[in-house]
């Protein structure tokens, strides 16, 4: 296939998606751009390609929230079912790395570079008011070259027992092992095909992987009412990207819609209602100490008024 250039596959031979020629593109780009610093070349060519447009924009698969706690919870169970196998090691740092990319939206190359000392323990407010302790992590190193990032609460207690099972103790905040030794792909889909999530319902379905656990933190951040420009910095990629790949994709029943504190917009049935009422009996008739009308109606003496208005009714 031609960059920039579609064509019809041979037949017997099944044409590449967009995604798989962008990525060989791109490492050719690489090859002849290194020509080029040395000297060997005098320019790097330009390719062309099949550029998507908003609308060929695709959702990113993750985990809904009755789906997340399915998902998490089978990775517990699957630590119960390798029990005194040589996998069971394998099965609890999967169920960590699980509920810690979930909870801190770092992409799949940035934690395997993820060593201790690059983490720091920190506090911040919950939507609760009460203050609780999350990560911060620096020198993230991936896709985006170097960044930072702040977790959500859930990613504390994971890596608590990733201290205690390497046995770093006190001395994890200077060490430079990784946190993670490995990140188990086969036994994630296995544990996703057991549970019936490994596939999305779409149409045609669409296939969740270890890039799901950051795309479900970005989904929950925005349900949350997070900022995207807030979400976008945090995951170190651009407002644009979320806003094509997430936001836009999201079931609005699924938002929390009505968050946030009540001003006058919305309370107009509740805070005012006091103040209509009284302003209803105050504008009905008003009557004069005099016993005059002040509407231009026809004096009556306050105790001929009075016997107009019919007597409440009395409960039996």
């Amino acid at each position: 296939m031609v960059a920039g250039i579609k064509s019809e596959s041979p037949a017997g031979l099944n044409r590449n998606s967009q995604s798989t020629v962008h990525t060989h593109l791109n490492g050719i780009s690489i090859v002849f751009r290194r020509a080029k610093l040395r000297g060997e070349i005098q320019d790097a060519p330009v390719f062309l390609t099949e550029r998507k447009t908003s609308s060929d924009a695709t959702p990113r698969t993750w985990f809904e929230p009755e789906q997340y706690d399915a998902m998490y919870t089978a990775t517990r169970a699957n630590i119960a079912k390798l029990k005194g196998t040589r996998w069971h090691q394998s099965a609890m740092e999967l169920h960590d790395y699980v509920l810690f990319m979930a909870n801190s939206g770092l992409r799949i190359g940035e934690a395997k570079n993820l060593r201790f000392c690059d983490v720091e323990v920190s506090k911040d407010v919950h939507k609760s008011g009460t203050t609780q302790p999350i990560l911060i992590i620096r020198n993230i190193k991936g896709k985006r070259g170097a960044g930072s990032c702040k977790t959500f609460f859930g990613a504390v207690r994971p890596f608590e027992r990733i201290i205690e099972r390497r046995g770093l103790n006190d001395k994890w905040t200077t060490s430079t092992q990784n946190v993670f030794e490995h990140h188990h792909r086969d036994m994630f889909n296995s544990v996703l095909d057991r549970i019936g999530l490994k596939y999305t319902a779409d149409q045609p379905p669409l296939r969740r992987d270890l890039m799901s656990l950051r795309h479900t933190y970005i989904c929950f951040r925005l349900m949350d009412g997070v900022g995207i420009w807030d979400i976008a910095a945090n995951c170190r990629t651009s407002v644009s990207m979320i806003e094509q790949h997430y936001a836009r994709w999201l079931n609005p029943l699924l938002a929390n819609i009505n968050a946030g504190p009540l001003r006058r917009f919305g309370a107009e049935d509740t805070e005012a209602a006091g103040k209509n009422s009284r302003k209803k009996v105050k504008n009905s008739v008003k009557v004069s100490e005099s016993g005059a009308a002040e509407d231009g109606q026809e004096k009556k003496p306050i105790e001929t008024i009075s016997k107009q208005v019919a007597p409440m009714p009395v409960s039996s």
